[in-house]
């Protein structure tokens, strides 16, 4: 039996949601169409945007806007440029918005997916207060050291 487009059509009505975003994402991927990069699922950005619903506790639309994004990747790829696949890269990130959850609880602001996402750029500064003088002596390694290939 030969499957038409108006067969598909008539049953996308009757999935439930987790079926349907399936479906979108099978679309998406054989149209190789990803309205930004968080919707693409791979790469660092996509990356970010997992990390931060985990250390938040949170689920926003991926299409969500992270302004600070660029900045905090260069971070990451800065500090730690033998990180390279999505696992190295997820437990840096883990570890820096951990310890930007700290700073915003230091300072009684709610630690939603937002102000995370708005505080990003402050990543830097609250990493060498935490790690003084690591960056600059090459010690980072030690802080979460990151095979090599």
């Amino acid at each position: 039996m030969k499957v038409t487009r108006d067969m598909i059509l008539g049953a996308l009505p009757q999935l439930d949601k987790a079926d349907l975003a399936a479906v979108q994402a099978l679309t998406m991927k054989l149209l190789n169409v990803a309205s930004n990069s968080n919707e693409a699922g791979s790469g660092p950005q996509a990356w970010l945007y997992e990390a931060l619903q985990v250390v938040s506790g949170s689920i926003y639309p991926r299409n969500i806007k992270l302004l600070h994004a660029p900045a905090f990747l260069g971070f990451v790829k800065l500090t730690f440029p033998k990180a390279e696949d999505r696992v190295m890269t997820l437990g840096i990130m883990r570890m820096l918005l951990g310890l930007l959850v700290d700073d915003l609880q230091s300072k009684n602001v709610p630690v939603t997916m937002a102000t995370l996402a708005s505080n990003l750029f402050r990543i830097p500064e609250i990493f060498d207060a935490a790690y003084p003088g690591y960056r600059d002596s090459g010690l980072v390694d030690l802080i979460m050291p990151v095979q090599g290939k």
